[in-house]
Parts: structure tokens; C-alpha cells; sequence
């Protein structure tokens, strides 16, 4: 299946997405439809719905519902945020009321997500096709740094193994030593 103009193919859980440039994965949709469970309460985001969903885990009771907007995929829960990870950028949501606490564009214009991003303590890595991963403040959502991609490779999914990070791309594994 090739693409058609205006639309952009992403890697995600290793599996290329083919979708317009509409909000949300293929069609439109979250690509990913797992629910989290954090700090009493579950976040639902079903594939066939544009609306993301929190409810009181215990009793099931709504606590409040919001559009999906551009979101991608929810990328998990740090203290009282949830994060999202949308095609446009990275957005953190009050647990308690849903609202937005804050928003960071991706990094250059024109820049899109390349794959899953990694949430590590108080940061969360997120690659582009730039090609670059940006490292977000979770706390203040400020881009904290920026790091290009190896030979000017496009970074894939990012996740976390013994203390490296391993970048899965389209025809690559890449991986990041620390330090």
C-alpha cells in the first residue's frame, strides 16, 4: 500500500502507520487503545472513539471526558499528569479535571513523530523525523534538550533495556549508551 499526497507514514510499535494528515493515527483513530491505570482512576482511548475517557477505577463512575484532538497515543502517567503524545506535540492533562496543564510543539516546523516515545522519570524522549529525539521537562514541559539522530538516520520507537536506550526504525536498530 503506497502513499497518497498528504499523507505521511509513521512507525509505530514497529508496524508502519499509513494515515492523512488529520488528527489522530490511520483514519483518524488513536493508535493505541490499551487502557492506563494510575493513581485510582483508568484512561480509555478506543480506537473507534474521538474522545478520551477517565473513570474512577473502584466504581467505574465517569470523571470527566475530553476530545482526543491530534493525539496519537497516551505515553503514561507521571505524579498527577497524563501524558499524550498528538502529531502536533506533547500535552500533559490533569488527572483530577482533565484539563491541559501544558503543551510543547514538536521542535521545527514540519517536523512529525517518528515513533513511540520513551517516558523515563521526570522526561519523556520523543523522536522525529527530522531527524532528532527531543528530551520534554515533564514538570514545566519545556524542551530540555535535543539530540540528532545517528548518521543522520531517522530515530524509531525509543524504549529502554540495562541502562541503554534502543532506537527501532524502519531498517535499523540503533542503540543510545549512556552515560
Amino acid at each position: 500500500q503506497g502513499l497518497t499526497p498528504g499523507q505521511r507514514s509513521e512507525v509505530i510499535n514497529g508496524r508502519p502507520q499509513i494515515g492523512s494528515d488529520q488528527a489522530g493515527g490511520p483514519n483518524g483513530r488513536w493508535l493505541d487503545g490499551c487502557p492506563v491505570l494510575a493513581n485510582g482512576i483508568v484512561i480509555l482511548t478506543p480506537g473507534e472513539s474521538d474522545l478520551m475517557h477517565c473513570l474512577d477505577l473502584r466504581t467505574g463512575a465517569v470523571k470527566w471526558t475530553r476530545p482526543r484532538g491530534d493525539g496519537l497515543y497516551v505515553a503514561g502517567v507521571v505524579g498527577d499528569r497524563l501524558v499524550i503524545v498528538g502529531r502536533s506535540g506533547v500535552a500533559a492533562i490533569d488527572l483530577d479535571r482533565g484539563e491541559r496543564k501544558w503543551f510543547t510543539p514538536l521542535a521545527n516546523e514540519g517536523a512529525a513523530i517518528s515513533g513511540r516515545g520513551l517516558l523515563v522519570a521526570d522526561r519523556m524522549f520523543v523522536p522525529l523525523d527530522t531527524p532528532e529525539v527531543i528530551e520534554i521537562d515533564l514538570a514545566t514541559g519545556q524542551i530540555a534538550g535535543r539530540s540528532p539522530g545517528r548518521g543522520g538516520a531517522v530515530p524509531g520507537n525509543l524504549v529502554a533495556y540495562r541502562g541503554e536506550v534502543l532506537s527501532q526504525g524502519v531498517d535499523s536498530l540503533d542503540v543510545f549508551h549512556q552515560t
